[in-house]
């Protein structure tokens, strides 16, 4: 009754080209979208740190650069402050007052003596326990100034303002301290 096998109609339109070109369009649709995806990371990892260190700047810098990534409540790194001028790579963090606190890295002079500098420099110089680096805060002498000092690594970090923070909140600032 069924005799041979059953071939294909010479006059039935081959079908495998239609499914190459949806697989093909497939494809380039999912790779266009895991280029949106990656776009859109990039972009709010960028965004959340809120502000970037050009590449110009950096390349000046011959030290590690840190920055915190905590500091007082209202705080946050101002995007267009950073600046590179003899051996000094300077940045500042602003609340919505107004109040300021601006920030000093350089790497740390050969055979500098921290103890003789808190010493002449700082009054009232405490230690702040807990903190990843060394770190001393107390006032600046003749000034309403206070001052915070980190030795991390290679790079000396100065933190200074004339707001009123307590030492809790400069303790969260070199608690935050991260290499950018």
């Amino acid at each position: 009754m069924f005799e041979g096998t059953l071939d294909k109609d010479p006059s039935t339109p081959n079908t495998k080209p239609h499914h190459r070109r949806f697989v093909t369009f497939s494809l380039g649709v999912a790779v266009l979208l895991l280029a949106i995806v990656a776009i859109l990371l990039g972009y709010k990892i960028l965004s959340a740190r809120g502000y970037v260190i050009s590449e110009q700047i950096i390349g000046k810098v011959s030290h590690a650069i840190f920055v915190p990534q905590k500091l007082p409540s209202g705080y946050k790194v101002s995007s267009g402050s950073f600046s590179f001028s003899e051996g000094n790579l300077v940045f500042s963090a602003a609340d919505k007052s107004g109040s300021s606190i601006t920030f000093s890295e350089q790497r740390v002079p050969k055979d500098f003596d921290f103890e003789k500098f808190y010493q002449a420099q700082i009054e009232n110089a405490k230690r702040l326990d807990d903190t990843p680096y060394p770190s001393v805060i107390g006032k600046v002498p003749d000034s309403d100034k206070t001052l915070l000092s980190v030795v991390a690594d290679d790079t000396w970090i100065i933190a200074s303002t004339s707001a009123p923070l307590g030492e809790q909140e400069f303790a969260t600032i070199a608690k935050g301290m991260k290499q950018y």
